[in-house]
């Protein structure tokens, strides 16, 4: 209990919003402006800045990028039973089950998620899946395989629907990197972001001078 205190407390003065309300973080590494909503867990992950976790969300073993919105309930890094032993029971690898000795042994694989992704309402995001930029996930899907950037995927298992832009629109939208712009810049160019004219926005935010990236 006091570890977790001392982490979100941790968290809340390196400036990440994180409620106190039976949130729970373990090796969570939050960047600045990050938030966490009441009643959700985070363990073993690194958050960007911006990025924002709901309530009563499941995070494991995840490296999640800059202005990404994980609705509640999300569980990403769902770790799988073995199918391929003897039993599917999680008791030879966890010790506080009473019967495996010592550390828990398991290996999982990390889930690695852009910027600016929308992960819907109880969508699962299954260990090592790889999620691009700017990807929308469904609410209640299960991701088992990778998903491509700017595309929109749902389904159990999940399947891509359609692509958020053109080819050529997509990779000017990433060329910008805006997620590593200062807040400052954002602020200042937040009608860019306003507009469903995308070719637009685009053009305002190639205005911007090397050193402001």
């Amino acid at each position: 209990m006091w570890r977790n205190l001392l982490e979100v407390a941790r968290a809340r003065r390196g400036g990440a919003v994180v409620s106190w309300r039976s949130t729970t973080l373990d090796s969570a590494r939050l960047a600045r402006d990050s938030r966490v909503a009441h009643h959700a867990s985070v363990r073993s992950c690194t958050i960007g800045r911006y990025t924002s976790v709901g309530r009563f969300a499941k995070l494991a073993f995840a490296d999640i990028g800059s202005f990404c919105s994980i609705s509640w309930d999300v569980t990403i890094g769902a770790i799988s039973h073995p199918m391929t032993h003897i039993t599917t029971h999680a008791f030879p690898y966890v010790p506080s089950l009473g019967i495996a000795p010592g550390a828990r042994k398991q290996d999982v694989e990390r889930v690695r998620i852009g910027h600016d992704v929308w992960i819907g309402t109880q969508a699962i995001i299954m260990p090592g899946v790889t999620i691009g930029n700017g990807a929308v996930i469904g609410a209640g899907s299960v991701v088992t395989s990778d998903v491509e950037p700017y595309t929109v995927v749902a389904g159990v298992p999940a399947r891509k629907l359609r692509d958020r832009f053109p080819a050529e629109v997509a990779a000017q939208i990433d060329a910008l990197a805006w997620w590593d712009l200062p807040t400052s810049e954002l602020r200042a160019r937040l009608d860019a972001f306003q507009t469903d004219d995308v070719a637009a926005g685009i053009a305002r935010l190639k205005g911007l001078p090397a050193a402001a990236r």
